[in-house]
């Protein structure tokens, strides 16, 4: 079993990568945004595989997590932003926002139809 202090150290490396992640998505760099993918999958495969034993303060590591959720949903809400931003780009451009699979606009009818929110 893995001292609960393992996974407050994960925690906090899942954290700061998720939080890194949301800079790079609210500055639209994509460079940071590739590393912070590595430094992801990193702080992933540093999970301890078994669970946490009793021992330790589990409040560390609610502290840890509840920042990480905090973290994701800033996350989630960028990655829409940005999906948003892409998707009107095209549509103002008279394109459509989809790619084939070797990268390029699928032939077709352009977007006309520009959807708006308030």
């Amino acid at each position: 079993m893995a001292d609960i202090e393992q996974y407050v150290a994960a925690a906090r490396r899942l954290r700061a990568a998720v939080e890194r992640t949301a800079g790079a998505l609210a500055g639209a760099e994509l460079a940071e945004l590739l590393d912070a993918e590595r430094q992801l999958a990193d702080a992933l495969v540093s999970v301890p595989a078994t669970g946490p034993g009793s021992t330790g303060d589990g409040r560390a590591l609610g502290r840890e997590l509840a920042g990480l959720r905090l973290a994701l949903v800033r996350c989630r809400r960028l990655g829409q932003t940005l999906n948003e931003f892409v998707r009107l780009s095209f549509a103002a451009q008279g394109q459509t926002s989809s790619y084939d699979q070797l990268g390029g606009t699928p032939p077709g009818p352009s977007i006309r139809v520009l959807e708006t929110r308030a």
